[in-house]
């Protein structure tokens, strides 16, 4: 937990200078559309929520369908994402 912590509290300073997200909705969309009770579906997941933001890393797909929403995911293996949440 704690390193979630320190992880968050880096995430939200970077945030503070950026002022800005890579939005991939459309992936969160076909995500959320197939598994509604756990959208991120994803290995090593949930690090930071920021307002209506989400990070989470990507490491490894469990459904290879996410495929079809024209995202390579193999290139974004191991890098942050910023996803636009949906409530």
């Amino acid at each position: 937990m704690e390193m979630i912590e320190k992880e968050t509290d880096s995430f939200n300073e970077r945030q503070k200078k950026n002022k800005g997200f890579t939005r991939l909705s459309l992936l969160l969309k076909f995500i959320s559309k197939h598994n509604k009770n756990n959208p991120y579906i994803f290995e090593y997941g949930l690090y930071a929520r920021m307002k209506n933001f989400i990070r989470i890393v990507c490491l490894k797909v469990y459904n290879k369908e996410i495929l079809e929403a024209k995202i390579n995911l193999e290139e974004l293996n191991g890098t942050d994402l910023y996803i636009a949440y949906i409530d």
